[in-house]
Order: structure tokens, then C-alpha cells, then sequence
């Protein structure tokens, strides 16, 4: 069974938390950027069962944001557009992972993983704050 698969299968569970936060965007910042930051602890792994447990936990994690991700996206894109908008947006977030996982390979070959894995860990905790920023209706 994967891992991600089983983070999944949880999502509904994750998505009931989500009442605990002002907003769903929040919720997202806060989902994505502890994920993200696993990687920050990268930089300590000396063994690979410490590296496959920080990689498998985030992987675990990673669909936790997800139904509040849904959430955000229908607020924000009006039913007219929103189909076309995700899917521009899904291919050109595969676009930037291929790009990411090709320089992040050569980066990897020059400077190890215990620098790389952290400092994308960082670009991720600001991908998460720039996404808070985004103009969402409060409800406060």
C-alpha cells in the first residue's frame, strides 16, 4: 500500500480539523508548510531509514490540504472557469516539477541532499505564505 494512499484515505478525517482555522487558506498554509518543513530536518539525516521516514511522512501528509485546497478554488474561480483555470494550473505545476526535479537532480549531484532538501524546504514554507496571501473572502 503507498503511503500517499493512506494520507488520502484520511483527507475527510484532516478536512473535519479544518473548523479550527479562520479560513480554509489557512489551513492550506498551515498543511502545506509542515509538510514542506519535514524537509528542513534533512539536514540532520545519517541514516536511510531516517531519510526514507522524513520522505514517507511527507508523502503521508500531502493530501491533508487537499479538500480545503478544493474549498479555496471554489470560492476564488467562478463554475464557468474554474475547470479550465485548475487544469492550466495542473499542467503548469507538472511543467515546474519536471523542470525542479531535473536541476534539483544536478543540484543534488553537486551539493548533497542535506543542503538541497532543506533549502527547498524553505522555497515551500514561502510558496505556502505567498498562497496565504491570496485575496480570499474572510469570514470573520
Amino acid at each position: 500500500m503507498s503511503i500517499p494512499f493512506v494520507g488520502h484515505l484520511l483527507s475527510l478525517f484532516w478536512a473535519s480539523r479544518r473548523i479550527h482555522f479562520q479560513s480554509p487558506v489557512a489551513y492550506v498554509t498551515f498543511a502545506t508548510s509542515m509538510t514542506r518543513i519535514l524537509f528542513l530536518g534533512m539536514a540532520w539525516v545519517t541514516s536511510p531509514t531516517a531519510f526514507v521516514a522524513c520522505a514517507c511522512l511527507a508523502q503521508f501528509m500531502g493530501p491533508i490540504h487537499g479538500p480545503a485546497y478544493t474549498e479555496v478554488m471554489r470560492e476564488i474561480y467562478p463554475d464557468q472557469i474554474r475547470g479550465k483555470v485548475m487544469g492550466s494550473v495542473r499542467m503548469g505545476s507538472s511543467v515546474a516539477t519536471m523542470g525542479a526535479a531535473y536541476f534539483g537532480g544536478k543540484l543534488l549531484d553537486l551539493f548533497g541532499f542535506r543542503l538541497v532538501l532543506p533549502v527547498a524546504a524553505l522555497a515551500g514554507v514561502a510558496a505556502s505564505w505567498i498562497f496565504f496571501q491570496i485575496p480570499y473572502p474572510r469570514t470573520d
